[in-house]
């Protein structure tokens, strides 16, 4: 977070894992209620709904409306940076 040189506030909020570990305790709450999971599909549609649940309760990020283009920017970077490069082929 320190590289990317975002405002103060977005960096503090980024910094933390606060927002994953209450997205994971609403899925975990709402799992603790099924007594008997009926295959694959039944474990996504739960965790799904979970979710669905959880993003109602979500907050706005502070900082975002001044940092977001600049972390956007910056993740760009960082991916063209990090890209592979594909081998050269020889010519026939």
């Amino acid at each position: 977070m320190k590289r990317l040189k975002l405002p103060r506030k977005l960096e503090r909020q980024l910094s933390t894992t606060n927002a994953i570990e209450n997205l994971m305790g609403s899925v975990r709450d709402l799992a603790r209620r099924v007594k008997r999971w009926r295959g694959g599909s039944m474990v996504q549609r739960w965790t799904v709904t979970a979710v669905a649940d959880a993003a109602q309760r979500f907050r706005r990020i502070t900082g975002a409306r001044e940092g977001m283009t600049t972390l956007v920017r910056a993740l760009a970077q960082h991916e063209n940076a990090t890209a592979p490069v594909a081998p050269k082929t020889k010519a026939a």
